[in-house]
């Protein structure tokens, strides 16, 4: 009876599904780097559910039931660390989308509209102090560009009518995220006033960051250089 039942534990069907389904979980660790990275573990995930439902089916112990065991654990631990991952950054990212926008909102309604214009520029390109003033006096480039920005209709309506007004944000619209580039469209709501006189608009600016990585040897994380892109009322 021994010698029959080793025959049958070397006989055993070999799974290669859920071989190949344990080895690609160990894959998983990747979406930690990128949640792009997150098919990885899924794929597994699903090869490792053919196999242990196969198996269910045949009624039948095969050689790999252990790998995919192991794999269904590994793969749906690090799904959902991928996921906390990626809901993590883009919350991290929208608060700053959010608060580089605030911060464009309160230069224009306190009327320092050249130190807004200086944020559609990298912070290290930004003149700072007296040196704004004299960018935007002397050099023609920022001249022009003072112009066009001062004949904007959102720019118009905020220095017309709502210095000093209450700033609330709105809402995110068309976000977009690549390795090098996070766009986003930025709503906030203007308001002014009390009562039957109060008055209210929303506008939209388009900000953007350029993301800066640690070139090979140094130590450090990417950076955000954040910009302003288009104005518009809404």
């Amino acid at each position: 009876m021994e010698h029959l039942e080793n025959m049958a534990e070397e006989t055993r069907d070999v799974s290669v599904t859920a071989i190949a389904g344990g080895v690609l979980s160990l894959t998983s660790p990747l979406v930690l780097l990128s949640d792009k990275m997150l098919f990885l573990p899924i794929t597994a995930l699903l090869l490792i559910c053919a196999a242990l439902l196969s198996m269910a089916v045949r009624r039948q112990a095969m050689i790999g039931r252990n790998a995919a065991v192991w794999g269904l654990y590994f793969s749906l631990f690090f799904i959902a660390a991928g996921w906390v991952s990626a809901k993590t950054f883009r919350n991290s990212e929208v608060e700053s989308a959010k608060h580089f926008a605030s911060q464009w909102f309160q230069l224009m309604t306190t009327g320092r509209q050249l130190e807004a214009l200086q944020l559609e520029n990298p912070r290290l390109q930004r003149a700072k102090g007296v040196g704004i003033l004299r960018r935007y006096t002397t050099e023609q480039s920022y001249i022009d560009s003072y112009d066009a920005f001062m004949k904007n209709d959102a720019v118009r309506c905020i220095l017309r009518e709502f210095q000093d007004a209450e700033i609330r944000f709105v809402k995110l619209e068309n976000i977009t995220f690549s390795r090098r580039l996070t766009s986003y469209f930025v709503v906030f709501e203007l308001a002014k006033g009390e009562g039957l006189m109060r008055k209210s608009r929303q506008f939209r600016i388009q900000i953007a960051a350029a993301k800066e990585y640690p070139k090979e040897g140094e130590r450090g994380q990417k950076r955000y250089e954040w910009t302003t892109r288009i104005v518009e009322v809404l």
